[in-house]
């Protein structure tokens, strides 16, 4: 017969109350957290969910709070390199959780800076000969063309945010180099005229 509610909870402060105040275990805290957690007050607000209470990574009893530390990957999802370590406070006599407070974690390596100048180099040599690539896509009188940056630096070659910062280096680099030999940005975006000779 599974345990009511109201027993986990007396279970959980039956646990907390034996040892005094005291690092806890991991493992034992999430499983007798897990049951109640639905049931604290704030327990769900940044997305906190009780099935990613396995990852506390501290935990301490100093009466009347548990406190542990989480570390959540949000960001990451965007691209970053940082994780947040969340710091929680539960009181499970007024059926509370809250954040009170959280740092970064560095979980990745950041990218090496992207030298962007050979790639201006090459596409603009592809364009001063007027040739085919698969970086860019001309008129059919090929006096104008269209970059494709994605074709350049592709979405693969890092996180969003790095490839993001990547393509605006490289159009930046692009831009001064075409300009300085005549060629004219056209209303379309990544699109230049060819200069028309007198």
């Amino acid at each position: 017969m599974m345990a009511s509610k109201n027993d986990s909870l007396d279970d959980l402060k039956l646990f907390l109350a034996e040892g005094g105040p005291r690092e806890l275990d991991l493992a034992e805290i999430a499983r007798r957290l897990s049951p109640v957690w639905d049931d604290l007050n704030g327990s769900t607000d940044h997305a906190m969910r009780r099935d990613k209470l396995v990852r506390i990574e501290s935990a301490d009893w100093d009466p009347p709070l548990l406190r542990f530390d989480i570390e959540r990957h949000g960001a990451t999802v965007g691209g970053s390199i940082y994780g947040e370590v969340q710091h929680w406070a539960v009181n499970p006599v007024a059926l509370t959780a809250e954040v009170v407070g959280s740092t970064k974690r560095r979980l990745h390596t950041a990218a090496s800076p992207l030298d962007v100048q050979p790639l201006t180099d090459q596409v603009a040599q592809l364009m001063r000969d007027g040739a085919d690539s698969d970086m860019l896509e001309w008129s059919r009188d090929r006096t104008s063309v269209r970059v494709l940056t994605g074709r350049v630096i592709p979405s693969s070659s890092g996180a969003k945010q790095t490839v993001e910062g990547r393509r605006k280096r490289f159009a930046g680099a692009l831009s001064e180099v075409l300009t300085e030999e005549g060629w004219s940005p056209s209303s379309q975006p990544g699109r230049w005229e060819r200069r028309t000779e007198q």
